[in-house]
């Protein structure tokens, strides 16, 4: 017959459930809505409850679908459009599944489903879901060959053949792993007009933004330092050089920043050496602490200092810093210190006024510096995520009306103060503290924070006010600010924290996802060498074709092995290995079948020594009987082969070992 079997569809609804799991969160509630209302039109078909669409109405609900998920977002180029397209015309395919090649073409697409989830994420718990929907779908295209009538339970023999062909694929993966070329994955493809939404630093600061950020505990990056790593209120992980202001929003000035410093070696000027594990951003500046080089192929340091990759970052990105925490003695252009100095006209009248007094009654540029400093530290300012909104003149309501606010409206008052007394500064926005793991460092996205660099002494000098007001914010980190401040910042993800069991546990699963991309996902060309080099001694084509000859050569083997042991079970009849359990478990009980005795003259002797076991030895003794000199169907012959199985397993566990302590059995026969 080539209607689809019951347990088999019923294996596949099993199998897409899990192939869509991941991608639940990326995909329109009312999509999963349709997946769940085409699922449950089609068991209603199955039982004979409702008949199938019509053509008009299957065309109607793809129309309707697809501009559903144009209408949601918004951009039919995007990755996550293309991808909702897909999984949409995946589930709605099964509106006409009629036949068994059908359920085959969507086994075939099922497994494009889950590898799409790739697109997205790479990491371990993706990959261990990944592989899971895979060997439910490949359970679900082995339901299709067995036997018409079975039921979920007998079709659990289907995990076996596939356990079986993962264990024989295995080393010709891991053969395939080691010594195929490196190519870039296709999750790196730049997609034009493309790219998840994704969360980290901006281009540009305004007030409220990086406290935004702030209020979510996503990873940023991983850092795992060769040797000593700084002290934690050193941590000033740099992203963005910050040096036009409009009055309103700070970015990106026009002076330094695309003069790209050709040298990218890691010299003893730069003694903090460490390893750069990045999240995906969309964007290309990456971070590291103080003036950094870098000796990773494509990424640059600039002329100020920053970190940039000569590609967006749209996969984890993996890259060797080297830095120095000691500032530099530079020279200073004139077109930049123009740069440095540029104010908007009439805005902020009233810091105006006031850096102008500074200026006049310090001369020296540390003691103006000192003055703004002490500034924040004796009046009544406030370090909060919730600052009220501020208007045009916004450094001049912050510094004298509210003084409340986060490290952004700390950071742009100070840079704008320094400028209006003469000095030289700009914002620097990245991201401050980390978490430690045992072998590395973690920095999560509320730890964003903004500070300040003033030209002092022929160097650009760090200052943070916020140090100046909430201190222990720079000391202790942000998470240990908001415990003891009372305020709220990371939503669902904050409960995880306050239980030292569920802390322990995400720090342990981040060590698992941490190894996983440096030795799976991280594993590169330049990796790739090291590995074959240890492995080999000398890379040549002759150590490569003998290493690659001898694993296939043990999977081809073992695959023979598979195929000759299963040939040879096959070759013994299943009935008699039944009967002769049967028999053995008789003759430890000291009635034994004599040599050419019939099964029936057999069954007579035992149940006449053994009373107590005479309906069970009959009912073993017919059913065998009934099968051995019969012709049956093939279908129900295996039945009757596990029947006869499962009631030998029960007369061995219930007749022999539960009444053998209170009869002794007769020795010899009758």
């Amino acid at each position: 017959m080539n209607t689809v079997p019951r347990h088999s569809l019923a294996w596949f609804f099993i199998a897409q459930a899990a192939v869509l799991a991941p991608h639940i969160p990326r995909l329109p509630w009312w999509l999963m809505g349709v997946w769940l209302v085409c699922a449950v039109w089609r068991i209603q078909v199955f039982r004979g409850h409702w008949s199938w669409p019509g053509k008009l109405a299957k065309s109607l609900i793809v129309f309707a679908v697809l501009i559903g998920i144009l209408a949601w977002y918004r951009n039919p180029t995007a990755l996550e459009s293309a991808a909702g397209t897909i999984i949409a015309l995946f589930f709605l395919k099964m509106l006409e599944c009629y036949q068994r090649r059908d359920v085959y073409l969507l086994v075939f697409v099922a497994f494009f489903v889950a590898a799409i989830a790739f697109l997205f994420d790479q990491g371990l718990l993706t990959s261990l879901w990944v592989f899971f929907s895979v060997c439910l779908v490949w359970v679900s295209l082995v339901s299709l060959h067995e036997p018409q009538g079975s039921s979920m339970v007998t079709t659990l023999s289907a995990v076996r053949p596939v356990m079986g062909m993962l264990l024989q694929a295995l080393p010709i993966m891991l053969v395939l792993f080691l010594v195929f070329p490196r190519l870039a994955p296709m999750w790196t493809v730049p997609v034009p007009g493309g790219g998840q939404a994704r969360t980290g630093m901006s281009d540009s600061m305004s007030p409220g933004e990086v406290s935004q950020l702030a209020r979510s505990s996503e990873l940023a990056f991983r850092v795992a330092f060769e040797g000593q790593a700084p002290d934690a209120g050193q941590l000033y992980w740099r992203g963005l050089v910050l040096n036009h202001f409009d009055g309103r929003t700070w970015s990106p000035g026009y002076v330094g920043q695309f003069q790209w410093d050709a040298k990218q070696v890691i010299d003893a000027n730069h003694p903090y050496r460490y390893e750069v594990l990045m999240e995906p951003t969309g964007a290309q500046w990456l971070f590291g602490l103080g003036m950094s080089q870098s000796s990773t192929d494509g990424v640059f340091a600039m002329s100020n200092g920053t970190l940039v990759s000569r590609r967006a970052v749209t996969s984890r990105l993996r890259y060797q810093v080297g830095s120095s925490l000691v500032p530099h003695t530079e020279t200073l252009s004139p077109l930049e210190r123009l740069e440095a100095l540029r104010l908007p006209e009439a805005v902020n009248p009233q810091t105006r006024e006031w850096a102008a007094g500074l200026r006049d009654s310090h001369a020296d540029e540390s003691q103006r510096i000192a003055a703004i400093l002490r500034y924040f530290r004796e009046q009544p300012f406030y370090y909060s995520l919730e600052a009220p909104l501020l208007g045009r003149h916004s450094v001049d309501e912050f510094l004298f009306q509210t003084r409340k606010g986060f490290c952004e409206h700390y950071a742009g008052s100070m840079a704008f103060a320094l400028r209006a007394a003469g000095i030289p500064a700009r914002v620097l926005v990245g991201y401050q503290g980390a978490e430690s793991n045992g072998e590395y460092w973690l920095v999560h996205q509320h730890d964003a924070h903004a500070w300040v660099e003033a030209w002092v002494g022929g160097s650009w000098q760090r200052i943070d006010p916020t140090s100046a007001v909430a201190p222990e914010r720079v000391e202790r980190g942000m998470r240990s600010w908001l415990n003891q401040s009372g305020e709220t910042g990371f939503g669902a993800a904050e409960w995880m924290h306050r239980y030292a069991m569920l802390a322990q546990v995400r720090l342990l699963f981040d060590r698992l996802d941490y190894q996983w991309q440096r030795w799976v996902m991280g594993y590169d060309a330049e990796r790739q060498a090291a590995t074959l080099i240890n492995l080999l001694g000398e890379i040549n084509p002759a150590r490569l074709t003998v290493l690659m000859l001898a694993v296939f050569g043990l999977a081809i083997g073992g695959v023979l092995l598979s195929v000759w042991s299963r040939e040879w079970l096959r070759k013994r009849d299943p009935l008699a290995d039944a009967y002769l359990r049967f028999c053995t478990a008789l003759a430890r009980e000291g009635l034994p079948r004599s040599a050419g005795e019939a099964p029936g003259d057999y069954a007579a002797r035992v149940s006449e020594a053994r009373p107590d076991l005479a309906a069970q030895v009959q009912s073993i003794h017919r059913l065998y009987e009934s099968m051995a000199y019969k012709a049956l169907p093939d279908e129900q012959y295996q039945q009757g082969v596990r029947l006869l199985r499962t009631q030998v397993r029960r007369f061995v566990r219930e007749s022999l070992f539960s009444r053998s302590h209170n009869h002794k059995p007769q020795r010899g026969a009758p």
